[in-house]
């Protein structure tokens, strides 16, 4: 199926469809473009819409993953499905706000790896799982227990310590994913909340607000943690792999400690799924490669040049995409297609939403003046 093609129209209808600000649906095309400006990210999954029926068709979708993967056993076989919940501009003024907490638990987790316990967001309805790298460690095999059924044995799929996305396959769950959000809508000030499991029937549930939409976190020796979602959320004892969740109840983060906060901060759920697709479909990440170290540009300087700020190149490595772009040492990164860039966080982070392959317009400062190239991202792969 090509980008342009879609579900057949009714045979009833005729005419052109409405514009999209007169309908209460929308085609993915017209919600899911890329903050880049790049092409639609279809390469990775083939994505099909429809209105659900009755009450829950203004409030979430279902989409059809392209990944080949189905559920086995007796009788027909049946897509793998995820739910996406409808844009907030799509729906009826006056409508329910769609995923109640208890939808929100109903979708989650708690995970024992070793001695560690955390949670874990359904991801789709074959038996996948989002949690944290940091939670599954080196484990091969961990246990999960849904809110209302026994304990199941779960295999590690692949992990990225790179974004701190785990995934998790569990052959017996038979659990609807979780209503899945989009994080690159959120604004500092918007309401959220972190939901995880204390026990077998029961859901710790803490409100605050999105604090910050790029954080970046240091770890020693590895390399840092870009693009994290922060809040003011303090829950009574922090959870790896937990749902972060917006005011409409749709899952926007997955939470994650690393750090030395007590604040809630999350995986967004944009990155996470890319993450997740690409370890289930190959057993590891591939993340879109620039061949570039740099660092957040001087404050002075950026003041200087009259710029929010920047991500100063520290070193462009010899035959990198960057390199072939025309990069050099010291240029300063300020747009990633239509996406402001004002730190090394904001790249990397930018970066992330690409595939591999893509063709990038990267904005860049040299001395002061502004320039544009065209680089085109290869694959660099983490994990096996």
């Amino acid at each position: 199926m090509s980008e342009d093609e879609g579900t057949p129209p009714d045979p009833a209808f005729r005419g052109a469809p409405l514009p999209p600000e007169d309908r209460l649906w929308r085609h993915p095309s017209e919600i899911r473009t890329d903050p880049t400006g790049a092409r639609p990210r279809r390469s990775r999954s083939t994505v099909s819409l429809g209105l659900a029926a009755g009450l829950g068709a203004s409030v979430a979708l279902m989409a059809a993953w392209g990944l080949g993967a189905f559920r086995e056993g007796g009788g027909a076989a049946q897509p793998v499905s995820e739910r996406l919940a409808t844009p907030a501009s799509t729906l009826l003024v006056g409508a329910p706000l769609p995923g109640g907490i208890d939808e929100v638990a109903a979708a989650l987790v708690t995970i024992h790896a070793g001695a560690a316990q955390g949670s874990g967001v359904v991801l789709r309805d074959d038996g996948h799982v989002l949690t944290t790298a940091d939670l599954v460690g080196d484990h091969d095999r961990v246990t999960v227990r849904p809110v209302d059924g026994p304990e199941l044995e779960a295999e590690v799929v692949g992990l990225d310590p790179a974004t701190d996305i785990a995934v998790l396959s569990v052959h017996d769950l038979d659990i609807a994913g979780a209503v899945l959000g989009v994080a690159r809508d959120l604004a500092v000030g918007d309401s959220a909340r972190a939901v995880a499991l204390e026990g077998r029937e029961a859901a710790e549930i803490v409100t605050g607000v999105v604090a910050n939409l790029a954080v970046t976190v240091s770890r020693g020796e590895e390399a840092p943690l870009h693009g994290l979602i922060g809040t003011d959320i303090v829950m009574a004892d922090p959870v790896e792999g937990a749902a972060l969740v917006d005011a409409d109840g749709a899952v926007i983060g997955v939470t994650t400690t690393v750090g030395d906060t007590d604040a809630v901060r999350a995986v967004p759920i944009d990155l996470a799924r890319i993450v997740a697709e690409d370890i289930i479909a190959t057993g590891g990440p591939a993340h879109p490669w620039l061949g570039v170290e740099g660092r957040d540009l001087d404050a002075a300087v950026a003041a200087e040049w009259g710029v929010r700020g920047g991500a100063e190149l520290a070193a462009v490595v010899e035959d990198s995409p960057a390199a072939e772009a025309g990069l050099h040492d010291a240029d300063v990164v300020t747009q990633v297609g239509d996406t402001e860039v004002t730190s090394m966080g904001d790249l990397v982070t930018a970066l992330r939403l690409l595939d591999p392959g893509d063709r990038v317009r990267i904005g860049y400062l040299r001395a002061g003046h502004h320039h544009w190239c065209t680089a085109v991202l290869r694959a660099y792969r983490h994990g096996p």
